[in-house]
């Protein structure tokens, strides 16, 4: 299955993986629940979050929320396609979470943030 996603032209500059959100309606039946999905730039998988928000009585997907990283041409609009069925890439950098001495760490390619143990003051470390 295949659904066309189209951004029209939005600023004069290129923005690539640029955050984006859409929520895609299906029919009944037409999307099995825990169906992996992808949204595509030409041939290449960007990276992709999705969730169902309703279902059909069937148990099939009704709405469809997915996030993605679009790469948005300067002065021109762009086509996407989400296709059902397609599992997402896997991120080159993907996100860790551990604890460290009682408190929580969590990185995201250059992003490093701890969090207080209990009983410490304040929230980061």
């Amino acid at each position: 299955m295949r659904v066309s996603l189209h951004f029209p032209k939005l600023s004069r500059f290129s923005r690539d993986a640029e955050p984006a959100t859409v929520a895609v309606p299906f029919a009944e039946g037409a999307l099995p629940a825990d169906t992996a999905v992808a949204v595509v730039d030409g041939d290449i998988a960007l990276p992709t979050q999705s969730r169902p928000t309703a279902n059909w009585p069937d148990g099939s997907v009704k709405w469809l929320l997915a996030d993605f990283l679009a790469n948005l041409p300067a002065n021109a609009p762009t086509d996407l396609v989400l296709r059902a069925g397609e599992p997402p890439p896997t991120p080159l950098s993907p996100a860790r979470a551990k604890l460290d001495e009682g408190a929580a760490r969590m990185e995201a390619g250059p992003l490093s943030v701890s969090l207080n143990g209990p009983g410490e003051c304040g929230l980061l470390r």
